[in-house]
């Protein structure tokens, strides 16, 4: 089976994000470009976690909404501005 995901992307609550980055959105939006799971991005932050905790739970850390499926993500930046990409297995906090 082929699954197409978009595996780094950021939400509104990121700087230079635009505001219309909200979690129904990349849901609608997804499908249109033959997305079928994307990160989520920005887990971490609370207002975020509040627009993810809107999709339906598939299990504790996959989501769906508007038939497009979620998996908790975020990005760190390290030494030299190398930038990581971290999944997580279900929300640790909240």
């Amino acid at each position: 089976m082929i699954i197409n995901a978009d595996l780094h992307i950021h939400s509104r609550y990121s700087g230079a994000t635009s505001d219309k980055m909200n979690i129904e959105t990349i849901s609608l939006e997804a499908p249109r470009k033959g997305i079928d799971v994307m990160a989520t991005g920005d887990c971490l932050h609370s207002g975020w976690i509040k627009e993810i905790k809107t999709c339906d739970t598939i299990d504790d850390g996959t989501f769906e909404m508007n038939g497009t499926h979620f998996i908790l993500s975020t990005e760190v930046e390290g030494l030299h501005r190398v930038h990581h990409l971290l999944y997580f297995p279900l929300f640790f906090c909240c």
